[in-house]
């Protein structure tokens, strides 16, 4: 079974000079490249970085939005 990881991701949305952060538990690890969703948007995973231990957090991460498609 995987453990439950402790993530503060930075979620960054094209053209707004400020990100969002959100704090998850996931099961499992993140990699670059792979898609997630937060808060009902996709968000492509584009950094991933092992966080200082002393602060209760497994990982720190950068996402950008994924656009959508216009139909």
């Amino acid at each position: 079974m995987e453990r439950l990881l402790t993530y503060d991701i930075m979620l960054e949305v094209e053209g707004v000079l400020r990100s969002e952060d959100v704090r998850v538990n996931l099961y499992g690890e993140l990699h670059p490249g792979e898609t997630i969703n937060v808060r009902g948007r996709d968000w492509l995973v584009t950094d991933v970085a092992v966080a200082k231990p002393n602060h209760g957090l497994d990982r720190r991460l950068i996402a950008r939005e994924v656009a959508k498609e216009e139909v």
